[in-house]
């Protein structure tokens, strides 16, 4: 589980996949509720359960390494890309 502040993209990412808590700013009293949540058990497995699921699916290497690897395939020949992109949508 991950407490964060509530901005960008890591604050997407635990409201969708409810892996943690999300603190509107970062301040001692903020930081101690959110550790207190953490106590409660069923919260806290729920938590590590969506956190785990998320990190099997989508953020893993391998996931990160296909979006790379498209991402430079793009860069580096945006022609084979976009021909592979067109026989997709024709299928």
């Amino acid at each position: 589980p991950v407490i964060s502040a509530d901005f960008g993209e890591i604050g997407r990412i635990i409201r969708e996949n409810d892996c943690g808590i999300l603190l509107d700013k970062f301040s001692t009293e903020n930081i101690l509720g959110a550790l207190d949540l953490c106590g409660a058990p069923q919260r806290l497995r729920k938590w590590k359960e969506n956190a785990a699921a998320i990190g099997r699916t989508k953020y893993n290497w391998s996931y990160a390494e296909a979006t790379l690897l498209t991402a430079y395939e793009s860069l580096l020949n945006p022609a084979r890309v976009a021909a592979t992109k067109t026989r997709q949508v024709e299928t």
